[in-house]
């Protein structure tokens, strides 16, 4: 088992591990955002190209989308 330190950030993809937001041009509270604010097909497009086994989301609006 290994554990990644933050500063390691750059490494990620080595591990397989993969990034992204959706809101790329706005921040704040997830239940604040509104639909316009997802890159949706952006999203569907990282998600086909990259066919990842898992999938994860850190809120509850981004994965409604």
């Amino acid at each position: 088992k290994y554990k990644l330190s933050p500063k390691e950030y750059e490494n990620l993809t080595r591990f397989g591990i993969g990034l992204t937001d959706l809101a790329k041009k706005t921040s704040g509270v997830d239940s604040q955002l509104k639909h316009e604010n997802f890159d949706v097909e952006g999203f569907k497009n990282k998600m086909l190209d990259y066919q990842p086994y898992i999938i994860g989301f850190n809120g509850k609006q981004a994965a409604k989308y």
